[in-house]
């Protein structure tokens, strides 16, 4: 984003451009089950805020944090991304069976 934050919309909008408005993600082959879990935690949790959050009305930072819901999804969204930090990160340029990039994010 060039140094710029995101806005409370872009918070949502960036999330669901990997991840389904609505059910469950499904299409993960390259996680283990216990990962999925994590990943199907925090996705449950942030299709629970949107539905919660009027982002057509461009709420602001400070509407969205009174909310609540980045406080109730940030400790997931970390025990989440903890997990999936101890496997490694896979390579984008060659196919691994398991990450040979075990660095801290990013």
């Amino acid at each position: 984003m060039g140094g710029a934050e995101a806005g409370p919309a872009e918070w949502f909008e960036s999330f669901f451009d990997w991840f389904p408005y609505e059910g469950e993600p499904k299409w993960y082959p390259a996680m283990t089950p216990e990962e999925v879990r994590a990943v199907r935690e925090v996705c449950k949790l942030m299709q629970e805020a949107i539905a919660d959050t009027d982002i057509s009305k461009q709420p602001t930072i400070e509407e969205i944090v009174d909310t609540g819901w980045p406080k109730r999804v940030a400790p997931v969204a970390r025990a989440a991304l903890n997990l999936m930090l101890r496997r490694g990160r896979f390579s984008v340029e060659a196919e691994e069976a398991e990450p040979s990039t075990p660095v801290p994010w990013p």
